[in-house]
């Protein structure tokens, strides 16, 4: 269910946005996505959790309890995925280049701050080393960015996890969508 809602608010979105002709469209559609998400989320955190007191999940009631919010988060995030490099691969490439411009820049950011030191291993001990946890120190300030980026978003937004989910979702759709171009 959450996965066909995720399509269907990908695809308002994307076709609101477009009619519209906004400025910075890609980051539009991720807060045309994430205004129109806010109302059904909020309505799972709501939901009366009693039902799930006295179960367990894998041990734990705290899980018990919030599973079912984890599920439907996750149909979410995979329908915004899905609709997001469907609507990629539909549009005309240089309209999907515009559409998608903010996500495509920031693939760009990221290829560019690993790529080079993925393929700069040479075998050496020393230098093999080094490179991987320049790497890793590398990936793991980026995630520790996009942390901080929620929490900021939550207190201040308070649904900073739906704008990170639909961010992150149109990210990966582009860079699913590039990868099948190429075939």
């Amino acid at each position: 269910l959450m996965i066909g809602l995720g399509i269907v608010f990908a695809t308002f979105a994307v076709l609101s946005i477009s009619a519209l002709n906004l400025a910075n469209p890609g980051i539009m559609i991720v807060a045309m996505v994430s205004i129109i998400t806010i109302p059904f989320v909020y309505s799972l955190f709501t939901y009366e959790e009693s039902a799930y007191e006295s179960d367990k999940f894998l041990g734990s009631n705290t899980l018990a309890r919030h599973f079912p919010i984890i599920v439907v988060l996750a149909g979410l995030f995979f329908g915004l995925i899905i609709g997001f490099t469907a609507w990629n691969l539909i549009l005309p490439p240089e309209q999907a280049k515009i559409m998608f411009g903010a996500q495509l820049a920031e693939l760009s950011t990221i290829n560019s701050n690993f790529a080079g030191q993925v393929t700069a291993i040479t075998g050496q001990a020393v230098n093999l080393g080094s490179t991987q946890i320049e790497v890793f120190e590398n990936l793991f300030i980026h995630n520790f960015q996009v942390l901080v980026l929620i929490i900021l978003f939550s207190l201040i937004y308070g649904a900073g996890a739906v704008l990170i989910l639909a961010w992150n979702a149109s990210v990966i759709a582009v860079f699913l969508a590039g990868i099948a171009r190429q075939f």
